[in-house]
């Protein structure tokens, strides 16, 4: 959960850095946050994460084809893209299926809360767990690969301490 496997696949393993630019990362950003507002507004399930990497994919495709780094990589051969993808069913469904089944088992043994009380009583939990995990990760990477794409990483992608650290804050200071 804290290793940066998350944020490296999403800074290198979505598309090519070479592709990326501030303009790539804010196209990506805007596709993401209006997927998920229409998505949001028709009351559609949907994964802003998945928004996220559409977002990304649909901006390098648009700078620069499919075959040139928009998908296609060559480094690689698109083992990002197809392990993100083989991902989204069985994830799905799997979550559907362990919800469902979690709740079946759990609501005879402590009952229902009240939705106040549930929400009061796990939120410091979430906010902790959230930090360094996948949604911290995600941020990571974005802001580690627009700056490798403007040189302030040198020659070789990393994600700096301080993007780490500045990500898993941010939970706190959301709150």
């Amino acid at each position: 959960m804290f290793g940066l496997h998350v944020a490296n696949t999403i800074g290198t393993g979505i598309i090519d850095p070479s592709v990326v630019d501030a303009t790539v990362i804010f196209a990506a950003l805007v596709g993401a946050i209006v997927w998920n507002l229409i998505t949001w507004g028709l009351g559609i399930p949907s994964s802003s994460s998945h928004a996220l990497i559409g977002g990304l994919v649909g901006a390098g495709v648009a700078k620069a084809g499919l075959c040139g780094g928009g998908l296609e990589r060559p480094d690689q051969d698109a083992a990002g893209d197809r392990a993100v993808a083989a991902g989204w069913i069985p994830a799905g469904a799997g979550a559907g299926r362990g919800g469902f089944l979690a709740i079946g088992a759990l609501d005879p043994v402590c009952g229902r809360p009240a939705p106040s009380e549930s929400c009061n009583s796990s939120r410091p939990r979430s906010i902790r767990s959230a930090m360094g995990g996948n949604d911290a990760q995600k941020t990571m990477g974005i802001i580690a690969v627009l700056l490798y794409s403007q040189g302030h990483l040198g020659e070789h992608f990393s994600i700096p301490f301080w993007v780490v650290l500045a990500c898993q804050l941010r939970w706190r200071w959301a709150r």
